[in-house]
Parts: C-alpha cells; structure tokens; sequence
C-alpha cells in the first residue's frame, strides 16, 4: 500500500505538471487577455485572429476565465486519473473531485485579479489589496513581474493543499 506521504507527491506532480500545461499551453489567448477584465476596470486587447481592439468588462472576463478555468481542470483531472492509474494510488474519486474543485475555484479567483497587479492602494480589489497591506504594494507596482509571481506563487500553494486532500485516505485507512 502506497502511503499518504507518497501519494501526496505523486499527486501534487502531475497536478504541478499539469497546471503549467494548462495555465500556459491549453490556455487560448482569447480567454488569458480578458480574464481579469471588470466593470470599472476593462481590459483592452488586439484579437489576433481579426486584428480588433476588443475592450472586456465584467461579463467577458467571468466568461473568459471560467472557459480558462474550465480546460484548466479538465487537463489536471486527465492527469491525475492518468497518474492514478499508473502508479496505482487507490484516489477516491470522491477525494480526487474535492482536490480538483479546491484547485478550480481558487484558480478562478487567483486569475481574476489578471492585469490588476499594479493597481495602487487606494483602488486595489481582493487580492491585491490584500498584497498592499501586507508590505507588498510597492513590489507590485515597480515590479512588472511581480503580478505573475505572486499569481504563480498562490496557485502552487494551492495545489499543494489540493495534493494533500486528494492524497488523504478514507477514514479507518489512517496509518497509525
């Protein structure tokens, strides 16, 4: 029997693995350009398949990231079932659905705050407020990168927690 230490590695691999696929090979540029877009803050960008300025508010960029977010899950769900099967893990689909909603949602609202990374203080939303009262804000806005690292940072921090659910065994199961 694989233990739960091991599980949770091998899980969190292909769930790593599988979130670079997804957050950067699967992603389409239609949906990663106008995810973050809000009603008071639209984002701009030039579709590339007409050459049109398109400018998303509220709706296309909820739309944009739960398409995003939707093929996200998709390809980790393939790759845990895929890495279950052949390492043998014994997942709980149960356990291994509860990861991938963990992993999804908090996706959702990590990509969200696309484009808003820079935001001063005195408009900052969600996240990135947050990120100014902890001391953060003036990485945020000097930093061009910054955005992307803490976007990065969260989610890896979130497929660790959705590895440990997944890799969890049934009651009963704990090893003493």
């Amino acid at each position: 029997m694989t233990s739960p230490a091991a599980r949770a590695g091998a899980v969190w691999l292909a769930l790593s693995a599988s979130h670079d696929a997804g957050d950067y090979i699967v992603q389409l540029d239609r949906w990663a350009d106008p995810k973050g877009g809000r009603k008071r803050r639209p984002v701009t960008y030039a579709d590339p398949a007409t050459g049109r300025t398109i400018v998303c508010g509220a709706r296309e960029g909820r739309a944009a990231c739960t398409a995003h977010v939707l093929s996200y899950v998709a390809t980790q769900g393939a790759a845990l079932y895929a890495t279950n099967r052949a390492l043998r893990l014994g997942l709980t689909p149960r356990r291994a659905a509860l990861a991938l909603t963990i992993s999804g949602a908090t996706h959702y609202w990590i990509d969200r705050h696309a484009g808003q990374w820079q935001d001063p203080p005195e408009t900052a939303r969600g996240l990135v407020r947050l990120f100014h009262k902890a001391g953060k804000g003036a990485w945020l806005q000097r930093d061009p990168s910054a955005g992307a690292t803490v976007d990065q940072a969260l989610h890896r921090i979130v497929l660790a927690a959705a590895a440990v659910t997944a890799a969890t065994p049934r009651r009963g199961r704990h090893v003493r």
